[in-house]
């Protein structure tokens, strides 16, 4: 048999390092099933991207990179047995993914100082109209001063109560006009009110101020980093993100800490290994794991090596030798089922 033309890519723990010293458990695992057949191999590697168009193509005759064994995949190339459970998380900044008070205030102060403004200025001509109106319905009866000032200000100190308390302060109306203009002042602020949280509620929102991320549901419309070409890619342009491609994990994550994205979609497994050097302790996942998927050892269309390959990791697997390599590598035992 020819010399197999072997391409990985650098999905750590999966398959890592370069020419002449390349590792990770799925580097392990082909090393072991080809001493088994015997094969002679060479490992090529190239961005992860390149990986399945090499083999429909018969460039290569064996990939390996935590590839997705999937259906559309499966029309162009063919998989050997399943080698790996997997599925997808996501990853986030942990102290961006906080309302925080200082961006709060340095966004309204910044660009929202116009929005909030205006608003105020709108909640407080109604309380200062209302004021004028209540303090001419009470004029004479002894409830303010006789004077315009203070006289209004007190009237308006009034509807400010009955606005935002629902009471009274240290005045009362004597007058049936002068508690009809109080009535619509606590109708009418409440409504003020509502508009101007949800104004600014509204504001903060389109300025995108809480940024918290706690599962799938919050990835539309958000700029989302995953490795081009993977299933994490596939997955975030189905729900509608704004996606950055990278060649790998690494660089993703590298963008998320100098927060030129907003979170980080990869596969499990290697997002662990990537987390477990804690990054600084900045990167956390959230959320539950989605899109379950299996990896399996990417094949040439009709390959020959197809049956010999599968039959090799069945007794594998059997032999607790698969399991012994995984628990090398992830510290627990696999939970596939083949």
């Amino acid at each position: 048999m020819n010399t197999l033309r072997v391409g990985l890519a650098e999905f750590p723990p999966l398959v890592s390092g370069d020419y002449g010293h390349f590792r990770g458990f799925e580097v392990d695992l082909w090393e072991t099933v080809a001493g088994e057949l015997g094969f002679q191999f060479e490992y090529r590697k190239y961005p992860f991207q390149k990986l399945i168009p090499m083999l429909a193509e018969g460039k290569l005759d064996v990939a390996m990179a935590g590839i997705t064994i999937n259906e559309d995949r499966e029309r162009i190339i063919d998989f050997s047995h399943p080698t790996m459970d997997s599925g997808l998380v996501i990853a986030v900044d942990r102290d961006r993914n906080r309302l925080r008070l200082s961006e709060t205030v340095r966004a309204v102060v910044g660009s929202g100082y116009r929005t909030v403004s205006l608003t105020l200025l709108a909640v407080l001509s109604f309380i200062f109209a209302l004021g004028n109106l209540l303090w001419l319905a009470e004029r004479g009866v002894g409830t303010f001063s006789e004077g315009y000032f203070p006289g209004v200000f007190e009237a308006s100190w009034l509807v400010f109560s009955s606005v935002t308390t629902v009471t009274f302060g240290d005045f009362y109306p004597n007058t049936w006009l002068g508690r009809a203009v109080v009535f619509v002042s606590v109708v009418g602020g409440v409504g003020i009110l509502a508009t101007l949280v949800a104004r600014f509620t509204a504001f903060l929102a389109t300025r995108k101020v809480w940024r918290e991320i706690a599962g799938i549901s919050d990835l539309s419309g958000r700029k989302v980093a995953a490795v081009s070409g993977s299933t994490s890619e596939q997955a975030l342009t189905r729900l509608g993100t704004d996606v950055t491609g990278t060649e790998t994990v690494g660089e993703a994550l590298m963008l998320l800490e100098r927060r030129e994205v907003e979170a980080v979609v990869a596969d499990a497994p290697v997002l662990a290994h990537h987390l477990k050097d804690s990054r600084g302790g900045r990167v956390e996942t959230v959320g539950d794991v989605f899109d379950g998927q299996k990896y399996g050892i990417a094949l040439q269309q009709g390959s020959p090596l197809r049956e010999n390959v599968n039959r090799t990791l069945l007794r594998l697997i059997e032999s607790g030798r698969y399991g012994a390599l995984y628990r090398q590598w992830f510290g627990q035992d696999p939970s596939m089922e083949i």
